[in-house]
């Protein structure tokens, strides 16, 4: 008898993951916590002189809780925007929700030179995110916070996607999706033939397209398409 497919997979880090984990219940599915990065945030930085930051996720927020609530901050898009207003900063502009908008955003504002800075985050490999935009701005570039690779699924995953009881994962990075894919096994990608993958972006869709064969792929808000589980189903 095959197992009824009721459970979703949520690859993404705190912050972020306790508010998607709600959501996925709330549309009736059951939700299992799939991090595969620990967000390290960077001691709170003292203020500094400048006009103007720039962030690319809000995992930045923690340490600019002493950055005057005054100051321009831009985001690389509006959902961002919208955490950072939440924090209490006053004057917040969003891009369309890439790095090469932010920095385009930048540009058309002419925020350019020293006084503006970007807080930003340092991936696992030690790569540092959105560095060469701020050098193409002349802009400062500060670690905000680190990423620490989890170096396998937690077990709950594990058995629910060996059971054939996943319905979908929903991805929110490039980097999650890359990090997904270096933990699993080889019986469970085979299982993956019968599960969505349901992406934030055509960029995360490309990257799980990759490494395994899925019963579907999307990308939009990974919620939108997942949809409220049917009663009985």
């Amino acid at each position: 008898m095959m197992n009824e497919r009721c459970k979703v997979l949520v690859v993404r880090p705190e912050p972020g993951l306790s508010e998607t984990m709600i959501q996925v219940q709330e549309q009736g599915w059951e939700a299992i916590a799939c991090p595969v990065m620990d967000i390290r945030p960077s001691p709170v930085f003292s203020e500094w002189p400048g006009h103007s930051i720039a962030i690319t996720s809000a995992h930045a927020l923690p340490a600019l809780a002493k950055q005057p609530k005054d100051r321009l901050l831009l985001t690389v898009g509006e959902k961002t925007a919208q955490k950072v207003r939440k924090a209490g900063f006053l004057r917040v502009d969003a891009a369309s929700g890439d790095r090469a908008s932010l920095g385009a955003l930048c540009r058309e504002k002419g925020l350019l030179g020293d006084g503006l800075t970007f807080a930003c985050g340092r991936g696992w490999r030690g790569q540092a995110y959105s560095a060469e935009v701020a050098r193409d701005l002349g802009a400062r570039w500060v670690e905000a916070y680190r990423v620490e690779r989890i170096r396998s699924l937690p077990d709950e995953a594990y058995r629910a996607l060996l059971d054939g009881e996943v319905e979908a994962v929903l991805f929110f990075s490039v980097e999650n999706a890359v990090l997904f894919q270096e933990n699993l096994t080889p019986e469970i990608r085979m299982q993956l033939r019968g599960v969505r993958a349901l992406c934030f972006s055509d960029a995360i869709m490309e990257s799980v397209c990759s490494y395994a064969v899925w019963r579907e792929t999307a990308a939009r808000n990974p919620l939108d398409i997942l949809g409220y589980k049917k009663r009985g189903v």
